[in-house]
C-alpha cells in the first residue's frame, strides 16, 4: 500500500518534543564517549545552553519560534543520559 504526502509536508513518525529528547540525549551520549575527561556538571550546563541558544535563534526566523517545551524537553534528554551514566558507573564500581 502506498501513502501519497502532499507536497511540504512530512510523515510525523515522532512529535517535536520527542526529537528534541532523542537528539540531545545523543548528543549528550557521544559528549559523554568522545570527551571523557571533559565530562561532567560542566558539559550538561553548556548542552543546556546549547539547547537555549539553538531555540533563542529559531526566535529571529520568521517561520520558526521559540519554545519552552522544546528547551525542557532537551534538558530532560540531557539529564536522562546522565541518570543512566551514574547507574551505569555505580553498577561498575559495585561489581569491581
Amino acid at each position: 500500500m502506498l501513502v501519497k504526502v502532499p507536497p511540504g509536508e512530512a510523515i510525523k513518525l515522532i512529535s517535536d518534543k520527542q526529537a528534541h529528547f532523542i537528539i540531545f540525549f545523543g548528543i549528550t551520549l557521544l559528549c559523554s564517549r568522545g570527551m571523557r575527561e571533559s565530562y561532567g556538571l560542566k558539559m550538561l550546563l553548556w548542552l543546556a545552553v546549547l539547547g537555549f541558544v539553538l531555540e533563542a535563534v529559531q526566535w529571529l526566523v520568521p517561520w520558526r519560534s521559540f519554545s519552552w517545551l522544546d528547551w525542557f524537553a532537551d534538558i530532560a534528554g540531557i539529564l536522562s543520559y546522565h541518570i543512566l551514566f551514574l547507574i551505569k558507573a555505580r553498577i561498575q564500581n559495585y561489581r569491581s
